[in-house]
């Protein structure tokens, strides 16, 4: 029973006098994705007593050529030692050529004790880790560069609208015209405010140079559903005189009113139900450029 445990006492020494080696792989992107930069890290620490001779780390089994391409770096490091106490690192930048879940598995490292005994370790495992596709990793991280033009170019006619009415090719009087429509505060006692502002189209009327321009513009009030039974609109121009106008398209939060402004100016719009004035009505808005 002595000789037993002397054996075992000396075997317990030898391994703590032995290199112990650890190694850690990780990546250092925080979204990994086909077709973009792959930077995978490796660290190998001894925490042993003695130093690690002919040490080699070896990935290349974790990427395959066919899953990913090597753009800087090498999937295969040698280090002639790593002495007790300290730790090295290795760094190679992949290129992924698949998408979806993957697993990476452990790196492989070899190395020799000061007997020149083989001794063999494995870095960390990383499993299920995505990798997004092209599409995906654009839908989730482009800045939409050409969807935020396109949006832009198809609010601008909304926004400002400059119409030109031609008779025989030629621009007539009055055109081009621009309508620029804005409201008037309403006071204390106002409670509707302008949702939309356009300008819709220029019609054309008489024959040569005495032919007159109109514009017809369409504002959007926010009246509810609801109330959109029963309505009727009437508009007065800066002078007084009355404005043509009517009721247009609907939604479940707005209804339009178009009308068609003869001159600059102030013009009153007033939204009757069960005549009787509808709350915050009359509107004024302010029309310049005609």
């Amino acid at each position: 029973m002595i000789v037993i445990a002397l054996i075992v006492l000396v075997a317990a020494a030898s391994a703590q006098e032995s290199p112990i080696l650890l190694a850690s792989k990780d990546f250092l992107n925080d979204v990994i994705a086909q077709d973009k930069h792959l930077t995978m890290h490796y660290v190998i620490h001894n925490i042993g007593s003695e130093a690690a001779t002919d040490v080699k780390l070896d990935d290349s089994h974790g990427f395959p050529a066919g899953e990913f391409d090597v753009i800087s770096g090498s999937l295969q490091a040698s280090f002639d030692q790593i002495p007790a106490g300290t730790n090295v690192s290795h760094a190679v930048v992949l290129l992924p050529k698949i998408s979806g879940a993957h697993n990476f598995i452990p790196a492989m490292v070899n190395y020799k004790n000061s007997n020149g005994e083989d001794l063999v370790t494995f870095s960390s495992f990383l499993d299920n880790n995505p990798i997004l596709s092209i599409a995906e990793y654009n839908r989730k991280h482009s800045p939409h560069l050409v969807d935020w033009l396109i949006f832009v170019g198809l609010c601008t006619p909304v926004l400002c609208v400059d119409t030109t009415a031609l008779y025989k090719g030629l621009s007539i009087n009055g055109s081009p015209a621009l309508i620029d429509i804005k409201s008037l505060p309403q006071g204390d006692e106002g409670g509707i405010s302008l949702e939309l502002i356009s300008c819709r189209d220029t019609t054309a009327s008489g024959s040569g140079t005495e032919t007159q321009v109109q514009q017809k513009a369409t504002i959007t009030l926010p009246i509810p559903k609801k109330d959109h039974s029963g309505l009727s609109v009437s508009c007065k121009g800066p002078d007084g005189s009355d404005i043509s106008c009517q009721l247009g398209p609907s939604s479940d939060t707005g209804i339009n009113i178009l009308f068609e402004p003869k001159q600059g100016g102030k013009h009153t719009l007033t939204v009757m139900l069960a005549g009787e004035n509808y709350p915050g009505t009359p509107v004024d808005v302010e029309v310049q450029g005609l």
